[in-house]
């Protein structure tokens, strides 16, 4: 266990209703060098370090004096890791118990100012707690004046101490919960049960898989399983993003159920090949090397789609796209002299018939996507290459029947691995649409629980401007100009960080993140269908459809959802 995240997630997996967090005074002992000064002095040569490590050490009251001193964690990190993990607490449905950093007052004998940093940072502490529904304040002042409650070095808690703290724990947990269990709260249970009950899914998909002989694929699906379970990573905000979005264009040739791009209120527009550029040396500033070419609008529609692909070729800049492929010619023009500059192009594709695809990708028609498949695979035997076909498909009421026919089909141009199997989530300029493809109401949960794109990702639209959100229709969550301001100015600016806060649920939520929603299940529907079908099962959409009726029933019963999945897997 490395962290106060690591200990809540083991917490929600052993079924605990309370995390008991003790911070302790390493954060905040006054130092009269930092981190990055003992790394520079570590540098030196041995005779001169030597010397001032001496000078500090006999000298370090004067120092701390004149000097002022640093500390081990920023007041600053500290409050928002305190944040993190109340946040975190609360999505999985758990009280969290802060208990105040202890230190007796004769500490500031030997280092002045370490009382009043004590005190700024159990204040922090109270903050955090007044934020957070979930999240209690337990005040240790008693043990910081009683010398009998601690060790020698006055700030570490004696056996003594440690006696009677577990008393008082004791008897504090079996009053009535000081937080009261809260929507949010019960959000996070319900949102807990699903790790659980989806971890459950793949444990039995192993167990089948290693009957059957499949050793490679259990252990692939035991691996998830573990993984699954540890499902809200901590999120903190980096000193630079660590992956893009670039928007070549908005405009879509298509208007498909899940995205009404159509209704996109955003001026329509085309990224010119010299802001691209400008972009794209922006990006290596920060230390990003790829991005994808795409948000919102279809790649292939860009008129000057080769010379991007030249100027990122050119600066040694690596590119991703995704595309509807319903431009074969396009397609045909930039493969010849671009392939080499991405080995992969995904295909979003959800259906089989000609007839579903037309009803979800509303102007389209499933023919093109066949010649775009069948122009890769000519081109690969033409030029001796070995170039990818990924799909992505989205699962929804009205395409679930047609997995089979869809696998059989594609996995003449694509290997069965290669096509990947989502459910929907609402990001749309009309989310509403979720609730009428989808009959698993249940299983819908808010996605700013666990979406990590505000903290990681930029999204650069077609004008220049920088978002915080791949799928921005109307440019709801930009936070400055990505061509005029600093990059890293407003990555870490109040802008940025008031979205953040909102994700986080201590401040006002955007409006396209509260009605941003996915779906539980979405994470295990691949490695279901793949493995069903290598199992040699057919029907496979209605065994996964069984499988998240069970959940959707009741993700608490977890051997209701065993029994389901062992009978899809049949």
């Amino acid at each position: 266990m490395d962290t106060v995240a690591d200990a809540i997630a083991d917490a929600a997996i052993f079924g605990a209703d309370t995390v008991i967090v003790q911070a302790g005074i390493v954060d905040c002992f006054p130092r009269i060098s930092s981190r990055e000064d003992r790394e520079r002095l570590n540098s030196l040569r041995p005779e001169l370090r030597d010397v001032i490590r001496k000078f500090l050490r006999e000298n370090r009251d004067a120092v701390l004096a004149e000097a002022g001193s640093v500390v081990y964690t920023s007041l600053e990190t500290y409050r928002d890791s305190a944040l993190q993990a109340a946040m975190l607490a609360q999505r999985l449905g758990l009280n969290i118990i802060f208990l105040s950093i202890v230190a007796h007052s004769d500490l500031e004998y030997a280092t002045p100012g370490v009382m009043n940093n004590v005190e700024q940072y159990n204040n922090a502490l109270r903050e955090v707690c007044a934020l957070t529904e979930c999240a209690e304040y337990f005040d240790l002042t008693e043990f910081s004046k009683d010398k009998e409650l601690l060790h020698d070095d006055l700030y570490h808690i004696s056996p003594q101490g440690n006696a009677r703290l577990a008393l008082l724990m004791r008897n504090h947990l079996v009053r009535p919960a000081s937080c009261a269990s809260t929507g949010g709260q019960a959000e996070g249970k319900k949102l807990q049960a699903f790790v659980k009950a989806r971890a459950e899914v793949l444990h039995v998909l192993g167990g089948v898989l290693a009957k059957a002989g499949h050793t490679a694929r259990a252990d692939a699906a035991e691996k998830a399983a573990a993984q699954t379970i540890i499902h809200f990573p901590s999120r903190r905000t980096g000193n630079i993003p660590t992956s893009a979005f670039i928007e070549i264009t908005n405009h879509c040739n298509l208007n498909c159920t899940m995205c009404n791009t159509q209704m996109s209120k955003r001026m329509k527009g085309f990224m010119s090949p010299e802001v691209f550029d400008k972009v794209i040396a922006r990006l290596q500033s920060v230390g990003i090397y790829r991005a994808a070419l795409h948000t919102v609008g279809e790649t292939l529609l860009h008129p000057n789609l080769g010379d991007l692909l030249g100027i990122a070729r050119k600066r040694n800049f690596s590119v991703f796209f995704s595309t509807n492929g319903q431009l074969t010619g396009k397609l045909e023009k930039i493969l010849p002299y671009y392939s080499g500059l991405f080995n992969s192009i995904r295909f979003s594709i959800d259906a089989a018939t000609p007839e579903t695809y037309a009803l979800i990708r509303k102007g389209g028609k499933i023919e093109r996507v066949w010649k775009s498949f069948q122009l890769i695979r000519d081109f690969n035997v033409a030029h001796g290459t070995n170039f990818g076909i990924v799909t992505n498909y989205i699962l929804s009421d009205t395409n679930i029947g047609e997995i089979d026919s869809f696998i059989d089909h594609v996995s003449e141009f694509a290997p069965v691995d290669s096509m990947k199997f989502n459910l929907p989530n609402s990001l749309s300029p009309d989310p509403s649409f979720l609730k009428e493809i989808f009959s698993f109401h249940s299983l819908i949960y808010p996605t700013g629980y666990g979406c990590m794109l505000p903290f990681n990702t930029v999204a650069i639209t077609f004008d220049g401007k920088v978002s915080l959100c791949c799928r921005d229709y109307d440019a709801d969550l930009t936070i400055g100009s990505f061509l005029k301001d600093n990059p890293l100015g407003i990555w870490r600016g109040k802008q940025a960080e008031a979205i953040r806060q909102g994700v986080l649920g201590v401040g006002e939520c955007p409006g396209l993140c509260a009605k941003c929603h996915n779906v539980s299940g979405s994470e295990i529907s691949s490695m279901f269908i793949h493995n069903a079908r290598a199992l040699g099962l057919r029907d496979l959409g209605a065994r996964l459809w069984s499988v998240l009726a069970a959940m959707a029933h009741d993700p608490y019963d977890l051997g209701g959802v065993r029994k389901a999945c062992l009978n899809a897997l049949s």
